[in-house]
């Protein structure tokens, strides 16, 4: 027993959708055995274990079908739920509840308002009820957007805290070490070296945190989408390195507001102070 999803359409459906058959054929309206035939998706051959679907038969209804051809899997509900097992069959033209039409490019507008008249010449009582494909769509894509702006927040005021916390380690560091900075530069240390003292304490730290953080943000990101989201593109390891390099500059200008502090200031100053 398999559980399925049943979709009845016209033979037209399937070109209209632009929906690719994978094997087989699709329905013919003139062809009599067709109206118990069926169209069956690739997750329907895949959890019947069909290698060699077409001509294969099932049971549904107390009605015995015959496959024809097997689609690729398409989305025809949510994309926040899998791919079901689902099959296509003719339906009868007295079961037709919707019409889909495919117009040209640029040509949308027009052809919506003709069928927005005629509508209205041939059932005056009913109102319009007609969309575009998109529009369909909609509240998924609000969602997602909204998903978007709450995970950018997380992450930006993560990414602040994280930035607040080192300039403030950095800070007391500096602070702690003012005498020892202000003899290496009476003694000639030149830059670079004053930036290896300042960041010796923390680069090995940093790169620590690196090594282990990004493996494990790409475990959780990914875990995250696949718990949340059936269907998404899938995880690699380029975003997680950008995200890296993103840390890595931010720490170098957080770091480097101190580092530009210790080269100003007049060494005198902090042997004075100490």
């Amino acid at each position: 027993t398999l559980e399925v999803y049943k979709m009845g359409i016209d033979d037209q459906y399937i070109e209209t959708m632009s929906v690719n058959i994978l094997k087989g054929r699709n329905f013919k309206r003139d062809h009599s055995s067709d109206q118990v035939s069926v169209l069956i998706n690739e997750k329907m051959a895949e959890n019947l274990e069909w290698f060699e679907p077409i001509g294969k038969t099932f049971r549904y209804d107390s009605t015995n079908y015959k496959v024809i051809g097997v689609l690729e899997n398409f989305h025809y509900y949510s994309f926040w739920n899998d791919i079901e097992p689902t099959f296509l069959r003719l339906a009868a033209e007295d079961d037709y509840r919707y019409l889909t039409i495919k117009v040209r490019e640029g040509q949308t507008i027009p052809v919506f308002e003709t069928m927005e008249t005629k509508w209205a010449e041939l059932f005056p009582e009913i109102p319009f009820d007609g969309n575009y494909q998109i529009q369909l769509y909609n509240w998924y894509y609000d969602e997602i957007g909204g998903h978007v702006v709450l995970i950018s927040f997380m992450a930006i005021l993560a990414l602040s805290l994280a930035c607040f916390g080192l300039y403030g380690l950095v800070s007391l560091n500096v602070a702690s070490r003012i005498k020892e900075f202000s003899v290496r530069k009476v003694l000639g240390a030149n830059i670079f070296a004053l930036t290896n003292a300042i960041n010796s304490h923390f680069l090995i730290y940093l790169i620590g945190a690196l090594m282990l953080g990004g493996p494990i943000s790409f475990y959780m990101v990914k875990l995250l989408f696949e718990s949340v989201y059936k269907n998404h593109i899938e995880i690699t390891v380029p975003p997680i390195l950008f995200s890296i390099a993103m840390i890595l500059i931010t720490v170098l200008f957080t770091v480097s507001a101190q580092i530009r502090k210790v080269i100003k200031t007049n060494p005198t100053l902090g042997l004075r102070n100490e």
